[in-house]
């Protein structure tokens, strides 16, 4: 699936990349522990984002590629 770390995807200031199924990806956050995660199409338009505070570890995204989650558990 295509990704975007960043505030908005195609905006310049954030990594786009595609990550597989299951996969663990560690992630550089702001200075204050922060990021947004984008769930894209092919093209790199935005489907669903959500955003990452400091006690965040986990990264869920459906299948379908149209809800993401995020959660602090281990």
């Amino acid at each position: 699936m295509h990704v975007y770390y960043g505030d908005q995807p195609g905006g310049g200031k954030g990594q786009a990349a595609t990550v597989t199924a299951g996969a663990t990806v560690p992630l550089t956050r702001n200075a204050d522990g922060t990021l947004v995660v984008w769930v894209t199409d092919e093209k790199g338009v935005g489907l669903a984002s959500v955003h990452i505070t400091k006690h965040m570890r986990h990264v869920k995204i459906d299948a379908a590629c149209g809800r993401i989650d995020a959660d602090s558990s281990r």
